[in-house]
This record gives structure tokens, C-alpha cells and sequence, in this order.
């Protein structure tokens, strides 16, 4: 779907833009749009690097963008949007090292899911995110690694998802926060953040008394927050390959009802 954006400059009162599943392949020129406060743009078919043309709408609060084709890194430009309370870029193809997301005063949603993302979280992540609020992040699935830092402390109601990856430590002092985990951690002390190196839970964390991290006892993860035993591919590597197929099978019926 292709849709035209000129003239939204003069859409002066437009607040909220909700586009998502729309099959959109370009945004060129929404960045007029200077008063937006929500721009949901997910479950289209976007593709490419996170476009600069969102980096003009620095009074956005919401930030939608998931289910996607998006590649690339995370652009320092995200920094700028200041506003943000919620940012969704989870189910892309987003590669490289994650950003520190220190500038945000309001954020309390933030999903990175289903991506490509490596390295370790920065110390200094949400380093200005509102302390007493309840705070929802979901790194999960994608291929970070190193430990969870004690400097997230700061968040005081934090929830954290961060299974499937390659984290392979949990600061000990996390284990006693009260009010991570929804109170979680309270019950189950580190398990409620990610389970322990060779063992495994569906959440790849406990969140029940009648579900504990289990010992696998054939192929364990060298990783903490296993969802199951054994080796597992990325649930990016697992979509990409979804896409391609879906891509593929698109251009057969294509080629198919063109021949006829």
C-alpha cells in the first residue's frame, strides 16, 4: 500500500496516527507531522533501516513499529525522541549492539524482542527511567550477552523479559528486589529473572510455585533463560525464514497465474 503524506504538515490538531496493518511500505514525509503524540505503524511491511523520517516527531510519546521488516542497527537519533513512554520495535530484523535508551525521563514499556540485537546491556540502560513507575521491558529473543548489571536496580518496579539469548549471569544482588518481577522475585529469587545455566521453563523464568526452572537432563543450554533443552535457533532466524518461504511461495503463484 502505498499512501501520501503531503500536506499532513497542515493537519495541526492531528495527535494520533494509527496505521498498522496495512500492508504500508513507505512513510516519506509523515515527518511533517510534528504534532503527533502516537504513531502506531506495526504489522506492516516496512523495510530497511528504522527510517530517519521519524526522528523529526520529537513530541511522539508512543512509538509503534513491530512486525515489520525493519534491518539495521539502532539509531542513535532514538535517543532524541525524549517524550517516549512506550517504544515497540519487537518481531524485525534489528542487528548490532543495543542502545543505552539513557535519555528517556518517561519510558515504561520498551520491547526489543524477536530481534538480532548483541552484545551486553549497556550499565548505563534507562539509566533516567522513571524510578517508581512500573517499568516493562522484553529483550527477549535475540542474542545479547554477559550479565544482567546491577545498576538496573534503579528501576524498583521493573519486569523484565529477557530469555533466549546468551546472558550467562544475573548480578546476585537483583535476587532480592521486592518489586521486580511483579513481586516475583520475592518468591523465587533469581529464578524469577532467568533460569540458571541447564535448566529450562516454557517462560525461561519462574513465575509459579508449581513451575520451577527444571534440570535438563539431555543437550542443557550453556545460557540462562532456556525455554527448552537442547540447542534452539533464534525466533528471528525462525521468522526470516518464515518470510522467505512465504516470499518465495508469493512469487510461484505469481509466476503461476501469469504463465496461465
Amino acid at each position: 500500500v502505498h499512501m501520501s503524506f503531503d500536506g499532513i504538515e497542515n493537519a495541526v490538531k492531528l495527535t494520533s496516527l494509527v496505521l498498522d496493518n496495512t500492508n504500508m511500505r513507505s512513510i516519506d514525509g509523515i515527518g511533517m507531522a510534528r504534532g503527533l503524540l502516537e504513531l502506531n505503524l506495526g504489522d506492516n511491511s516496512l523495510a530497511g533501516p528504522i527510517p530517519t523520517e521519524l526522528s523529526r516527531l520529537v513530541s511522539l510519546q508512543a512509538l509503534i513499529l513491530k512486525n515489520n521488516f525493519l534491518t539495521g542497527t539502532l539509531p542513535i537519533w532514538l535517543g532524541t525522541l525524549h517524550e517516549l513512554t512506550t517504544l515497540l520495535l519487537d518481531d524485525n530484523e534489528i542487528s548490532g549492539g543495543m542502545l543505552s535508551f539513557d535519555n528517556y525521563k518517561h519510558l515504561t514499556m520498551l520491547n526489543l524482542s524477536t530481534n538480532v540485537l548483541t552484545g551486553p546491556i549497556p550499565r548505563t540502560f534507562l539509566l533516567n527511567s522513571p524510578r517508581e513507575e512500573k517499568v516493562y521491558i522484553d529483550v527477549s529473543n535475540n542474542r545479547l550477552s554477559g550479565t544482567i548489571p546491577f545498576d538496573l536496580e534503579r528501576s524498583l518496579k521493573l519486569t523484565l523479559h529477557a530469555h533466549q539469548n546468551q546472558i550467562v549471569g544475573v548480578d546476585s544482588r537483583l535476587c532480592s528486589l521486592q518489586g521486580w518481577q511483579d513481586g516475583k522475585v520475592t518468591q523465587f529469587g533469581c529464578d524469577a529473572i532467568l533460569c540458571p545455566v541447564g535448566t529450562y521453563n516454557d517462560k525461561g523464568r519462574q513465575t509459579l510455585e508449581d513451575k520451577p526452572c527444571m534440570n535438563c537432563t539431555n543437550q542443557p543450554s550453556p545460557f540462562m533463560g532456556a525455554t527448552q533443552c537442547g540447542p534452539t535457533s533464534t525466533a528471528a532466524t525462525r521468522r526470516t525464514k518464515t518470510r522467505l518461504l512465504l516470499t518465495i511461495s508469493s512469487i510461484i503463484s505469481l509466476l503461476v497465474a501469469y504463465i496461465v
